[in-house]
């Protein structure tokens, strides 16, 4: 057979050839027909899902030799459910141990002498604090607000060294650089004359 002969030939098992008396059309004429014509009578179509059946045919492959038989072990009985129970048991110990090694170090308590207050005096003291906290904020600084016995308090940690802005924050208060970089002011109202 020649490549035309191949052409014709592949084309007419295709299905895609028009009149062609060739002898190679022909023969893949008669093969299409006789492959389409057949029709597999062997097994009937399962539809539904037969457990038995399923059975027989694991046990048939066994048998054959193209599944391997399942070992038996003393252990099967009650390490089976013991199983789940241990992953999650391992599961728990492993979150606790990464929940207890991720937790935040505590930050150590600052303590602070009394000789490193800075008062000041004002005719509004809780005013005033309002002000110097909200321009210590504006400037990147975390100040915390207090009142303790009738006076006013302001609490920071200064980063080190002190920016620009904090500086001019500090000076526009009349407040003296801190040198640890940390920072309580007391503001109370003048004492009556």
């Amino acid at each position: 057979m020649s490549e035309d002969d191949d052409s014709k030939w592949l084309a007419a098992l295709a299905g895609r050839t028009g009149p062609d008396d060739s002898a190679a059309a022909r023969e893949a004429d008669a093969l299409r027909a006789s492959v389409l014509a057949r029709t597999i009578l062997d097994e009937p179509s399962v539809q539904v899902r037969d457990p038995a059946r399923e059975a027989r045919l694991i046990e048939r492959a066994m048998r054959a030799g193209l599944v391997p038989r399942r070992r038996t072990s003393p252990w099967t009985g009650w390490w089976t459910p013991l199983r789940g129970a241990l992953a999650v048991a391992a599961l728990a110990c492993f979150a606790l141990t990464l929940g207890l090694w991720m937790r935040p170090a505590s930050t150590p308590e600052v303590v602070r002498s009394a000789d490193g207050i800075v008062r000041l005096e004002a005719p509004d003291p809780l005013l005033r604090q309002r002000q110097i906290v909200d321009e210590l904020r504006a400037a990147g600084v975390q100040a915390t607000a207090y009142e303790r016995l009738g006076r006013a308090g302001i609490d920071a940690d200064l980063p080190l060294p002190i920016p620009v802005d904090v500086r001019a924050v500090l000076e526009r208060n009349a407040i003296p650089l801190p040198e640890d970089g940390v920072l309580r002011v007391e503001i109370a109202a003048p004492a009556p004359e």
